[in-house]
């Protein structure tokens, strides 16, 4: 099933950017912000326009962000995503030597989560 362009015609398109932005921060999953954002095209703004502040907001409410580290919004996007993405995979297998590319890779991710960087 091919993806749907993001409609124009939908109760959404007449909410602000900031409301549309509250929604989406209310929202648990990533695969729900996703769904959320293929809305419409004021949905889609929401969490990809305004340069990327909504993820900015995001990757703060989930992850702790130091303050002498200067990141641009899309290069928290990209963190935000590529950790939640290593945090779930490292909840779907048992860990035996952590020789394994995956198991490297959520170590990783974890060790960055608690070193802070």
């Amino acid at each position: 099933m091919a993806p749907q362009d993001p409609s124009d015609s939908t109760a959404f398109n007449l909410l602000p950017i900031e409301l549309n932005q509250a929604i989406a921060r209310f929202l648990d999953t990533n695969k729900d912000i996703a769904t959320y954002q293929s809305i419409c095209v004021k949905t889609r703004d929401a969490v990809n326009g305004d340069r990327g502040s909504f993820w900015r907001a995001t990757f703060r409410t989930r992850f702790a962000l130091r303050t002498d580290i200067t990141c641009t919004n899309q290069q928290l996007k990209d963190l935000y995503q590529h950790r939640c993405k290593h945090i779930r995979r490292g909840t779907g297998y048992d860990f035996f030597r952590g020789h394994k590319t995956k198991e490297k890779d959520v170590a990783r991710v974890l060790r960055q989560l608690i070193v802070g960087k």
